[in-house]
């Protein structure tokens, strides 16, 4: 099983090298038929680099890791990791189908419905409303129709997804922790091209900025594709603060963002422990991420990247056309 697919996320200096092999430590233990899959860890962008802990572990767990050619444009933009990501394993790939993982996720079972076999093209999980539509009237149905006229996609043809908090009716939108997809579909170049599209267009909503212009292009590009979609159950994709609300019984995945934080770590742990009693040891053997952790000539060349990386969005963001995406 483990030649079905290829799972493939971004590392970069920080925290995101250390979450990165945990993500990896804990697909290894509880992937259960995938838990042998190929992994391939891409550095997206120019920037401090990989300690020799995380290099050495990547060497342990067999990853292969990739250096991209770095993006002509937007290389300030940090969810343009995922597209070059995409795109990049696709180029060493030799299964069917190829899974992005964010790094701050945990593995805690077996994710079969990832197994896609002949029946769909394309799976993920549509968790939350967030910037979803829900139609005429709707806070953000401007903002996706423009979108997707920018973009160069059939808003018509977006179709709907029923998410999993509110429950709600709402236009084709996913969130792009776990992504799975059919290689030989040409998704990621579609995905590549909209998200590279939007950008070009300057479009920015008034609330929420451009944070999420990657993420509406997954629904976007599976829908122009004519994607089989499969929508994956909460399960595959339960974030911290669903668990913390004990909005669920059951966790095969969680998307914890920083609630392993040294902050965050003693409230989440036992939140998760909770859910999960059969993962206690290993949930109680991890320790929490803390930037301290890292020398001060790190610390520091990594805080200059992102200030430089921050100033150079906020003036992209200057030149944006603004939708207005009022909260009602």
């Amino acid at each position: 099983m483990a030649g079905e697919l290829t799972f493939v996320t971004a590392v970069e200096a920080g925290g995101i090298e250390r979450r990165a092999i945990r993500m990896v430590d804990s697909l290894r233990t509880f992937g259960g038929l995938l838990a042998d899959a190929p992994v391939v860890f891409v550095i997206p962008r120019p920037g401090p680099p990989l300690s020799r802990e995380t290099l050495r572990q990547v060497d342990a767990y067999q990853i292969t890791l990739l250096r991209a050619r770095p993006a002509v444009k937007y290389g300030w933009y940090n969810f343009l990791n995922k597209v070059v990501s995409f795109c990049h394993a696709e180029l060493v790939a030799q299964t069917a189908f190829v899974c992005w993982i964010d790094d701050d996720f945990l593995v805690l079972d077996d994710l079969p419905l990832l197994r896609l076999g002949h029946e769909y093209d394309f799976a993920a999980c549509p968790c939350d409303l967030n910037m979803g539509s829900t139609g005429p009237g709707g806070r953000f149905e401007e903002y996706w129709a423009e979108y997707c006229r920018v973009a160069g996609t059939d808003f018509a043809r977006l179709g709907w997804v029923r998410t999993h908090r509110e429950r709600a009716a709402a236009r084709t939108y996913y969130n792009s922790g776990l992504v799975c997809y059919r290689r030989s579909t040409g998704f990621a170049a579609e995905y590549s091209r909209i998200v590279n599209a939007v950008l070009d267009g300057r479009l920015t909503s008034s609330t929420e900025g451009i944070y999420m212009h990657e993420q509406m292009a997954l629904g976007a590009a599976a829908r122009q594709l004519g994607l089989r979609a499969l929508d994956l159950p909460w399960e595959y994709n339960l974030s911290s603060n669903d668990i913390y609300a004990s909005r669920h019984n059951n966790v095969r995945a969680v998307h914890y963002h920083d609630s392993l934080s040294p902050a965050r770590y003693d409230r989440f742990v036992p939140a998760l422990t909770a859910v999960r009693p059969d993962r206690t040891g290993y949930l109680s053997a991890i320790a929490p991420i803390d930037p301290k952790d890292f020398g001060l000539i790190s610390r520091l060349r990594m805080k200059l990247t992102r200030v430089w990386r921050t100033r150079q969005q906020q003036r992209y963001v200057r030149t944006c056309r603004v939708i207005d995406t009022p909260v009602k």
